[in-house]
């Protein structure tokens, strides 16, 4: 229910963070209900840093369990948990 792209050169964070921003995100997804937002960008899947979207699909996909995301959204940074 969500794309993820690359933290791109003309973004605010660009060489200020290492992550992946959410491009896009269907309401009603699992990840939406969870309280991810469009423009929030995830640098960590269960404490593992995801500096890119290879690294975070590689973190996805070996896990079977709920997913601790460590989320910056503007100034803020804050967990959601995706089961």
């Amino acid at each position: 229910g969500a794309t993820l792209g690359d933290i791109e050169e003309q973004h605010p964070y660009y060489g200020r963070v290492r992550g992946v921003v959410v491009v896009d995100l269907a309401r009603g997804a699992r990840a939406w209900s969870a309280g991810l937002r469009r423009g929030d960008i995830i640098t960590s899947v269960n404490s593992v840093e995801t500096p890119d979207v290879q690294s975070f699909l590689k973190q996805v996909n070996q896990l079977e369990t709920a997913l601790l995301l460590r989320v910056i959204r503007g100034d803020a940074a804050a967990f959601l948990v995706i089961r």
